[in-house]
């Protein structure tokens, strides 16, 4: 420690052990190994029937059928894990993000968001406390009535998860779910109109999509995007989110970036630690 002081001097010694630090924790979160499972991803089933007689509850824990909500609008439709921490409340911010930055389009005015959760022991309960989260930081007060959040049996859920593509693991034992990330926007009539994957939505892709839907049409076919929470069970061949592995990435080139600096500062001045004012009055008539 006190070589390195000596060496670089306080400040570039404690910013040398913040990024050692970050870089450390990095490494020691869960790694991604061994294969994918082979039921994780999206098929694109565009133009597909969503089977409308299903039943769930609502975050009231009302009995509905999932066609309740498509009428004369287009929804935005999205399977997710309501306790998920991982990629489920990166879907939850890009879905908010997007809604939010629509200037023509408002949720339950122009289109319904309709949550499905695919883990069969969530409850009414918690749908209709994540609900309230959810609103919460939608800019648009009053639109309650355009966000559904649904749960549902093992059987009821993937008969819409299997009809649009979503395919996912769900270990009772350990109580773990990997699954893929995305949003499916639908026609008012319940037809799968488009898909657009990953975690982030752009403003005028979703604008598009949704008024390709609301016309009954059917949009391009979406560029495959394998993001998603990823948690199994370490036994077998630990999986964790692709955002640890980022965060690794960004921590370790952080490591080094901070290290070629500091030698090439140190090779560039020629660095000698300064004892007292006077040394520094010193160097300052050399430099003058």
């Amino acid at each position: 420690m006190k070589v390195l002081i000596g060496l670089f001097g306080a400040r570039w010694t404690a910013i040398f052990f913040v990024a050692f630090s970050f870089l450390t924790a990095s490494a020691q979160s869960p790694s991604v190994s061994g294969p994918l499972p082979k039921n994780f991803g999206f098929e694109q089933k565009l133009g597909v029937q969503l089977p409308l007689n299903t039943p769930f509850k609502d975050e009231n824990g009302k009995d509905v059928k999932l066609g309740d909500f498509y009428k004369t609008k287009p929804v935005l439709l999205a399977m997710i894990f309501y306790h998920c921490n991982g990629s489920c409340l990166l879907v939850r911010d890009g879905i908010i993000k997007t809604a939010n930055a629509q200037k023509l389009l408002e949720v339950e005015r122009d289109f319904d968001v309709v949550l499905i959760s695919i883990h069969p022991k969530e409850t009414p309960e918690l749908a209709k406390s994540k609900k309230a989260l959810w609103l919460k930081d939608y800019k648009y007060p009053d639109t309650e009535d355009g966000w559904h959040f649904l749960t549902g049996t093992w059987d009821d859920i993937h008969k819409v998860t299997d009809q649009v593509g979503f395919t996912y693991s769900f270990d009772e034992a350990t109580d773990r779910v990997a699954h893929a990330a995305g949003i499916v926007i639908c026609t008012p009539k319940g037809i799968v109109s488009e898909y657009l994957l990953g975690v982030t939505y752009s403003q005028k892709e979703v604008h598009a999509a949704l008024v390709r839907a609301q016309e009954n049409k059917i949009g391009p076919k979406t560029t495959t995007i394998l993001w998603g929470c990823l948690q199994y069970d370490p036994k077998t061949g630990a999986f964790s989110l692709k955002v640890v592995r980022l965060m690794q990435i960004l921590g370790s080139l952080t490591f080094l970036i901070l290290i070629a600096s500091i030698v090439t500062m140190s090779v560039k001045h020629k660095y000698k630690p300064l004892t007292s004012v006077n040394d520094l009055d010193s160097e300052q008539e050399g430099r003058n």
